[in-house]
């Protein structure tokens, strides 16, 4: 591998452009192997003829006949689109409870209606595979990005039966992380907010991940801030024909960017991991170390346990997970408190009676009795979801619906989760936003252990649904809480020219604007 990157390494690329015919193509600028043929269909006429014939009419035979009944399904939205919000919205409201296919760059993407969830949302992994979905979209092969069970059994089993030691560990690096980002801000201050929250989940989180005092290494923690750029990895690989992502992966920056750092972080990681496998051999007892990096060891492999390189790319996969959808997340709550500055003062209010009772401690009882607080995270999500689609899978055998739809092997599926979630039959007034809007709903009988922010059900699928659905979202939950708990103790917010910052959208995704800054400024004591 090494030797096929340095030989690539100083030849150019030719632009995406180069890789498609476009609309002017004519023969004689198709390309080699279009003008071989147009040549031969030139000098044998009635052989070329008789064999295309043959090909159709075999096509239409067998699509006449074929089980397969996705052929009609609608498209919806155009490839050209950087967005495919809008297409979403269009293809929930006409076809809410059928079928639609949205044209996206990398997939084409079949829409499920929600009708369907009960249906797939615990099938196995040899029919619809998330695992498979993450490979194919982020083709996986060339940039090394997906998911794989170490990870999701790590925050299943030890993030999860660990939770109010992390709960502390978030608590005891907090002040650290904001003093280290923001300082004290005697004056208005423009900051962007989305860069500067993710730096503070890293450090946060990278508590969690490597631990005190690793997660503050000044080599280790812009590693994990810049492990976003292996989302800007497979965007830059589809420009390009999938047929093409063998070879031209060698020449992308952030390619060979994903993959330095991988390098740098083995390097970092490689005397922890070693530490700890003498450790192990010695047969010393004792407790071990409660961190993300010993969970990854404990749930693999005998072979995987100690090859840091391995440990590193699940710990750079759940970084992209954890910091910075969180950063995603907690940056389009701060903005919604800005907008909808009335809930503010019930917040600070509620903080201070719930932690009052709880010895101002932070625990899973004190952060799961701050319910207009969930509220408030659950209603910014609602309007601002990270991502406009959930339930992305592939489907790996054929899947029959109640209603005859056939899903055919190899597509890739997912539910227009956010155009759900402005659907008035199930959100009353769904453009209005509400912050205490689940609060309420939480008051009504029967309704006590519903609408929670990190519930997955049928109607509320931004953290996915079923067996797969999003194994962090306990984690995530409790560390939004606590950090916009010390936002609002700690400093106050304002809109530059009361301008709210303006989102990146690409594709199914909402990312907030990562340079436009907002107005921040301490409190007094």
């Amino acid at each position: 591998m090494s030797t096929i990157s340095s030989f690539f390494g100083n030849m150019t690329l030719p632009s995406p452009a180069a890789f498609s015919m476009g609309e002017a193509a004519t023969k004689g600028n198709l390309g080699g192997g279009l003008d071989f043929l147009l040549e031969k269909m030139e000098s044998r006429p009635f052989q070329i003829t008789t064999s295309v014939l043959s090909v159709v009419l075999l096509y239409f035979v067998f699509g006449l006949f074929s089980p397969q009944k996705m052929k009609a399904t609608p498209y919806v939205g155009k490839e050209s689109d950087p967005s495919f919000h809008g297409a979403l919205k269009e293809g929930y409201s006409k076809f809410k409870d059928s079928l639609f296919k949205i044209p996206a760059p990398h997939h084409t993407v079949h829409i499920i209606p929600p009708k369907f969830m009960n249906e797939v949302k615990n099938l196995p992994d040899t029919k619809l595979s998330f695992q498979g979905q993450v490979k194919d979209r982020f083709s996986g092969q060339y940039t090394g990005l997906g998911v794989n069970d170490v990870l999701v059994n790590a925050v299943k089993v030890d993030v999860t039966k660990n939770m109010d030691h992390i709960i502390k560990e978030f608590e005891d690096e907090m002040p650290f992380a904001l003093n280290t980002t923001f300082g004290e801000l005697k004056d208005w201050t423009e900051i962007p907010f989305y860069h500067k929250g993710a730096e503070i989940v890293g450090y946060v989180a990278g508590r969690i991940f490597v631990g005190h005092p690793l997660g503050r290494n000044d080599k280790w923690q812009p590693l994990t801030i810049q492990s976003m750029a292996s989302l800007a990895t497979s965007d830059e690989l589809w420009e390009y024909p999938e047929m093409f992502h063998g070879l031209v992966h060698y020449f992308l920056s952030h390619v060979k960017a994903v993959k330095q750092y991988l390098v740098d972080g083995a390097k970092v990681l490689t005397p922890i991991v070693e530490s700890r496998r003498k450790v192990a051999a010695s047969g010393t007892k004792g407790p071990k170390p409660a961190d993300m990096t010993q969970w990854i060891m404990d749930q693999s492999s005998e072979k995987d346990r100690y090859d840091v390189a391995h440990i590193v790319e699940t710990q750079m996969m759940g970084s992209v997970v954890a910091i910075h959808t969180t950063a995603m997340a907690i940056s389009q709550v701060m903005y919604d408190l800005i907008q909808y500055p009335e809930h503010i003062a019930p917040l600070r209010e509620e903080w201070k009676r719930v932690l009052g009772e709880h010895n101002g401690q932070f625990n899973k009882s004190s952060l799961s009795q701050l319910e207009k607080l969930d509220s408030f995270l659950k209603e910014s999500q609602r309007h601002k979801p990270t991502g406009s689609i959930t339930l992305n899978r592939r489907i790996n055998q054929e899947i029959k619906l109640s209603n005859g739809i056939v899903l055919e092997k190899g597509i890739h599926v997912g539910v227009a989760s956010a155009a759900l979630g402005f659907d008035p039959e199930i959100y009353p007034d769904p453009h209005k936003f509400d912050g205490f809007r689940f609060y309420k709903l939480r008051q009504i009988p029967g309704n006590e252990k519903k609408w929670h922010f990190a519930t997955a059900a049928g109607d509320q699928l931004f953290w996915g649904y079923g067996k797969d659905a999003c194994p962090g979202r306990f984690f995530a939950s409790n560390l939004m809480k606590i950090m916009t708990i010390e936002f609002l103790e700690k400093y106050d917010f304002q809109f530059r020219d009361g301008v709210r910052p303006p989102d990146v959208i690409r594709d199914f995704r909402t990312i907030p604007n990562p340079v436009f800054p907002i107005l921040m400024k301490s409190r007094k004591a």
